[in-house]
């Protein structure tokens, strides 16, 4: 009676032990998987190294649009900070890439590496975008067009009025042909 009872307790531990192996590898990827990350990030960092190229012609000409418009000047400035940091950016991203290939963790480290490096660049073009808008408030405050109405939100509930709000985002070729 005892040895059946071992007999099954064994054969419980063995069926678990076998689904908790064949089912961790899916946290850990397939093979090949790790070579499809980094070839993944080296994808979006040679994306971003092109938005830092532009972005740096683009900081060239908000400093123009500075100089004629010196209200602007704050903001080219920041601008160019953000450009500054865009490109230690890519520089780290080109640098890691290269240094997440192989060891035992590889594609853990490699996903890992792909989730921080979406993080930074969401992070860049963020900021990219609230200079943008603070521009533009900017500008429009100098007088090229009528404020909101705070009691538009009577007749239009906020949620719709930040949908409506992001459908009209402002882009640094606007500000630059406000400014000229």
């Amino acid at each position: 009676m005892r040895t059946e009872a071992l007999r099954t307790v064994g054969s419980v531990v063995a069926v678990v032990t076998v689904l908790l192996l064949s089912s961790g590898c899916r946290y850990y990827g397939r093979y090949g998987g790790e070579e499809k990350t980094v070839a993944k990030i080296v994808e979006i960092n040679e994306a971003f190294a092109r938005a830092y190229d532009r972005a740096v012609g683009e900081r060239d000409a908000f400093s123009g649009a500075a100089a004629r418009r010196p209200e602007l000047a704050s903001y080219a400035n920041q601008y160019g900070a953000i450009v500054e940091r865009h490109g230690r950016l890519v520089d780290a991203h080109a640098r890691a890439a290269q240094n997440v290939r192989g060891g035992l963790f590889g594609y853990t480290a490699a996903n890992q590496l792909l989730g921080a490096i979406v993080s930074e660049q969401e992070s860049v073009r963020n900021a990219y975008a609230e200079i943008v808008r603070g521009a533009a408030r900017q500008l429009e405050a100098t007088g090229s067009d009528e404020p909101r109405d705070a009691s538009n939100y009577g007749q239009v509930p906020p949620y719709y009025e930040r949908i409506r709000f992001r459908a009209v985002q402002p882009t640094l070729d606007d500000i630059l042909r406000s400014a000229s």
